[in-house]
C-alpha cells in the first residue's frame, strides 16, 4: 500500500496524492483507499466545526467573565456617585434658606451638577449594558410613574402631571421604555429648575389606529432654541446648560431599534407652550 506516513499535508490531500501517483494498485489497496476517502471528509467537517464549537465557547466564557466585572465596577461607582448626588442636597438647603448665598454655595452647586452628570452617564451606561433584543409587555403608566415619583421628589417646584391610559402597553424592554422616558422628563424638569425656579410638567400618551403608543411629554419651560433644534437628538448636543448630550441621543437609537420613534414636535404645538416630545412605542399587538 502507498506510504502516506509523513506526508504533512490534509487528509484529503494525502488521500488524492495517492491515487493520483499512477502506481498500480491493487484492487483491494484502491478500495480501502477510496473507503477511507468517503470518511475522511465527513470526518474532517466534523473536527473543523467541533474546534469552532469550542473556540466560540471559550469566547462566551471570556466575555461574560468581562461582563461580571464590568457590571461590578459599575454597579460600585454608580452606588458612590448617587451617593455623592444626595449628599450635595442638604448643605445646598440649609445654606439657601439660611441665606449665606456667595462662592461657598456656587461651589456645592458645580459640585452637584458635577455629580448629576456622573450619575447619569453611569446610568446610561448601565442601560445600554442590561439592555437585550427580548421583547416584552410594558404597562407604560407603571414605568412613567417609576421614573417621575423620584424626581417629584428632588424637584419640588415642579409640578408634574401624569395622564397616561392604563391600558397602554408596549412590546419593548422595560430598561429600554424607562431609559427613553427617564431622558426626556428629567431634562425638562431641570431645565424649568435652573432657568425659571420651577413650572409644570404634563405626561399623556394616545394610541393610533395602526395600535402605536404615543407618549407625550411637555413643560411650560423655554422650549428648545432655533439653533439646536435640527441637530439636538446627536451626539454631544444639549439643551440643558452642563448637559453631556448624550441622552436623548441614546434614547432615540434605542426606541428606534425597537421599531419606535422619538420626536421633537414644532414650537406651540402643544398647551404649554414649551418643548413638546413625542415618543413612538411599538404597540404590544394588532390594534382592535
Amino acid at each position: 500500500m502507498f506510504p502516506l506516513r509523513g506526508i504533512q499535508t490534509h487528509p484529503l490531500g494525502a488521500i488524492a496524492l495517492a491515487l493520483t501517483t499512477g502506481r498500480a494498485f491493487e484492487q483491494g489497496e484502491r478500495e480501502r483507499l477510496e473507503t477511507l476517502a468517503a470518511f475522511a471528509g465527513p470526518l474532517v467537517s466534523v473536527a473543523q466545526e467541533l474546534q469552532r464549537t469550542r473556540d466560540d465557547e471559550n469566547r462566551r466564557r471570556f466575555a461574560e467573565q468581562q461582563e461580571t466585572i464590568f457590571n461590578s465596577v459599575l454597579h460600585t461607582v454608580g452606588n458612590e456617585a448617587f451617593t455623592l448626588r444626595g449628599t450635595t442636597d442638604r448643605p445646598q438647603r440649609v445654606l439657601e434658606e439660611s441665606g449665606l448665598a456667595g462662592e461657598g454655595l456656587a461651589l456645592l452647586k458645580k459640585i452637584q451638577a458635577q455629580s448629576e452628570q456622573l450619575n447619569s452617564s453611569l446610568q446610561a451606561l448601565r442601560y445600554q449594558l442590561e439592555a437585550t433584543d427580548a421583547t416584552e409587555s410594558v404597562v407604560v403608566q407603571d414605568v412613567v410613574n417609576a421614573v417621575v415619583n423620584p424626581l417629584r421628589n428632588r424637584f419640588s417646584m415642579v409640578e408634574i402631571s401624569v395622564d397616561v391610559d392604563q391600558s397602554h402597553r408596549s412590546l419593548i424592554p422595560q430598561i429600554w421604555v424607562q431609559h427613553i422616558v427617564q431622558n426626556v422628563i428629567d431634562n425638562a424638569v431641570q431645565i424649568l429648575q435652573e432657568t425659571d425656579g420651577g413650572g409644570e410638567v404634563v405626561v399623556w400618551s394616545s394610541k393610533g389606529a395602526d395600535g402605536v403608543i404615543s407618549l407625550h411629554i411637555e413643560d411650560n419651560g423655554p422650549g428648545v432654541h432655533e439653533t439646536i433644534r435640527a441637530s439636538l437628538f446627536e451626539k454631544g448636543v444639549s439643551r440643558r446648560t452642563g448637559g453631556t448630550g448624550q441622552g436623548l441621543h441614546i434614547a432615540r437609537d434605542l426606541v428606534r431599534s425597537a421599531g419606535g420613534d422619538v420626536v421633537l414636535l414644532p414650537s406651540q404645538s402643544g398647551g404649554l407652550g414649551g418643548a413638546h416630545f413625542r415618543i413612538d412605542l411599538p404597540p404590544e399587538g394588532i390594534s382592535e
